[in-house]
């Protein structure tokens, strides 16, 4: 459990007086059975807990925990894989945090090509969109620029400019990435300032899949990410382990579970190949969501995801 309140008071000797109050947090659990070799997760990011029903995520942890089904040896290589939301923001998280328009420019990610962000580039299939909005009305956060010091794609020079919704990825395309305004005018592109939240846009409500793990003949559904470290970052690549809950799908049921697995895999990769959506809904990366709790996200079903090697932990 965690929850901050902060009061931010912005001022500077130009005049400029602004206040802004706001809350966020999140609540996670795990569960393990009672011969200790299977375990489940289940999490929520919330702004004060009047959103969060703790029995309905006491039924999540006991749905997921599948301590009676057998343990199946998955052996490393790629499997089809349903991401839980949760997992889907920590790569979101991820790739937001990769994505500042000095470094696109720079060409230290494939964010930029040729000393210029890929903007206006098509990055995945249609009907992908991730945004940021500092008035949305479950994720509101600061609505204008807070910067202590310069550095990661802010400047203090840029402190109290207004912060607007913004598409950093709509409907597939790339267009815009977040940056303060000296890094936006070098590389020739409109200045977008960072927002504190994330959110992944899927298919219309009628064209989600209800349960992207329905549509899988044979694959693997991960409950959350752990350990999540950069590998190569002008690829965005990055290995992790899965945690608390490996199932094994076959013909759109959970036949089984499996033992935890590392991962190697692009950020932006695993959004570029995403075949199906589920519905968006709040949630909470296991280790992201430290940083930044507030996220929506839909589970996705991703071809091919690269599991590298078996891992001991339960």
């Amino acid at each position: 459990v965690a929850h901050r309140h902060t009061t931010s008071y912005l001022a500077s000797s130009s005049g400029l007086r602004l206040r802004h109050v706001g809350a966020a947090g999140h609540l996670d659990a795990q569960l393990r059975s009672a011969d200790g070799t299977t375990s489940s997760w289940a999490g929520t990011g919330t702004t004060d807990f009047g959103d969060i029903s703790v029995s309905a995520l006491d039924n999540e942890l006991r749905r997921r925990l599948h301590a009676a089904l057998p343990l199946i040896e998955v052996p490393a290589g790629r499997h089809d894989t349903v991401l839980s939301p949760a997992c889907v923001a920590d790569l979101m998280l991820h790739l937001y945090s990769s994505a500042e328009v000095e470094r696109a420019a720079a060409g230290g990610s494939p964010l930029g090509a040729s000393g210029r962000p890929r903007l206006g580039e098509r990055l995945t299939p249609p009907g992908l969109s991730l945004r940021s909005d500092p008035h949305d009305p479950v994720l509101a956060c600061t609505p204008f620029m807070i910067a202590r010091e310069s550095g990661a794609g802010r400047s203090v020079f840029d402190n109290g400019i207004p912060l607007a919704a913004t598409r950093w990825i709509d409907d597939g395309v790339l267009r815009a990435l977040p940056g303060s305004r000296r890094a936006a005018a070098a590389a020739g592109i409109p200045a977008t300032g960072p927002v504190d939240n994330l959110i992944l846009d899927g298919p219309a409500a009628s064209a989600a899949d209800p349960e992207p793990a329905a549509g899988l003949e044979h694959g693997l559904l991960v409950t959350s990410l752990w350990y999540i470290r950069d590998v190569d970052p002008a690829r965005l690549l990055v290995t992790g382990v899965s945690r608390d809950g490996v199932h094994v799908v076959e013909d759109g049921r959970i036949v089984g579970r499996a033992a935890n697995l590392r991962f190697e895999e692009s950020s932006l990769g695993v959004l570029a190949r995403a075949v199906a959506a589920g519905p968006v809904r709040r949630t909470v990366g296991r280790e992201g969501g430290l940083s930044l709790p507030r996220t929506a996200m839909p589970p996705l079903r991703v071809p091919d995801f690269l599991w590298t090697a078996t891992s001991d932990a339960v």
